[in-house]
């Protein structure tokens, strides 16, 4: 017999898998940042923040660097919640510019400058997600990858962990891989 505990994973394991299912088969076929885009608001919905980093105000989603969305981060994410909550996106030249921010995308325009990048969010209540090449061994947290012809992601569990943001078990069986541990 399985426990509810099971059920209840399970159910929210294929809740996530066919929103972006739906998401990657709508007609016409998705661009791969309409794609990212859709991924970054799964994310805003299987990740928690700590209490501390603004519980009640808007989701707020950057992109530093050349940005690669165009409009299709808007369009992804305007007149969207999580747990009630609005998105805001703001684009910022560099990370000097920012001043508050719940998730960055990290242009891979910025690649020179990833692990600096990295450093100075580090151990700071900010998701870091990127599609530079090795940005997850410089310390990242989401690194999106195309295997099999697919846009996928791979977690870095130490990042995460050092930002204190708490992932749920559904976005991690999702993962392409995960790097370290939550521990």
């Amino acid at each position: 017999m399985i426990g509810s505990g099971t059920m209840t994973r399970r159910a929210c394991t294929l809740g996530f898998i066919l929103a972006m299912a739906t998401a990657a088969h709508a007609a016409p076929p998705l661009s791969e940042y309409q794609l990212k885009a859709a991924y970054l608001l799964n994310f805003a919905r299987f990740i928690e923040w700590p209490d501390a980093s603004g519980s009640r105000g808007p989701i707020i989603v950057g992109v530093v660097g050349i940005d690669p969305f165009g409009d299709t981060l808007e369009s992804a994410l305007v007149g969207k919640t999580v747990r009630g909550r609005p998105f805001s996106v703001r684009r910022f030249r560099s990370v000097q510019e920012i001043d508050e921010c719940h998730m960055l995308f990290i242009s891979s325009s910025e690649a020179p400058r990833i692990a600096a990048l990295v450093q100075h969010f580090l151990k700071t209540p900010v998701l870091t997600v990127s599609d530079s090449k090795n940005f997850i061994d410089a310390g990242g947290g989401i690194g999106f990858v195309v295997a099999d012809s697919r846009v996928r992601f791979d977690i870095n569990l130490q990042a995460i962990r050092s930002a204190q943001l708490k992932p749920s078990a559904q976005l991690l069986e999702v993962a392409h891989a995960l790097r370290g541990s939550l521990k």
